[in-house]
């Protein structure tokens, strides 16, 4: 699958890379950011190298697309952002993370909107997803910016299922 790159006034979105394992290691390895994820911290490089090639694998199958978040001005990953289940016909599963230290500036909003605007104009997506921790306070305020709508999962309340038509 052809994933296509997005420019904004601040950041790039492109397609993520081995080359960036580095970098999404140092983002999956912040508790702040993995605890908001319903996620363990990643402990080691190879952790976030594997799960990085199953991420790469889906997306080359069509089943997913993930975009690195970075500012423009140096291309260092600092985020990513995707669409995971395209094969659950128009109702795909929003999902993302920043580094606690780029958290609370707007750029995760800026980067969801873009990735909205695909899903719905290219994708043609009709219902879009977000699973995330309940006590997730951030990025709910996000979601409440961008539509969505949020409530508990009926299986666990620790969770939220928040969608946007």
């Amino acid at each position: 699958m052809m994933i296509p790159q997005f420019e904004t006034q601040a950041l790039l979105l492109r397609q993520l890379q081995q080359s960036d394992v580095s970098e999404l290691h140092g983002i999956l390895s912040q508790t702040a950011v993995t605890d908001s994820l319903g996620r363990t911290p990643h402990c080691n490089l190879e952790q976030t190298r594997q799960l990085l090639s199953a991420h790469l694998h889906r997306q080359a199958n069509g089943e997913e697309v993930f975009w690195g978040i970075a500012p423009r001005e140096d291309n260092i990953i600092i985020g990513f952002c995707g669409l995971r289940n395209l094969n659950q016909a128009g109702s795909p599963e929003l999902a993302f993370a920043i580094a606690k230290e780029f958290q609370g500036n707007g750029w995760m909003q800026t980067a969801l909107q873009t990735v909205l605007q695909y899903a719905t104009v290219q994708l043609k997506a009709e219902k879009i997803k977000v699973f995330l921790a309940a006590e997730n306070a951030a990025a709910k305020h996000i979601l409440q910016k961008l539509g969505f709508k949020g409530k508990p999962t009926r299986e666990d309340p620790s969770r939220e299922i928040w969608v946007k038509k």
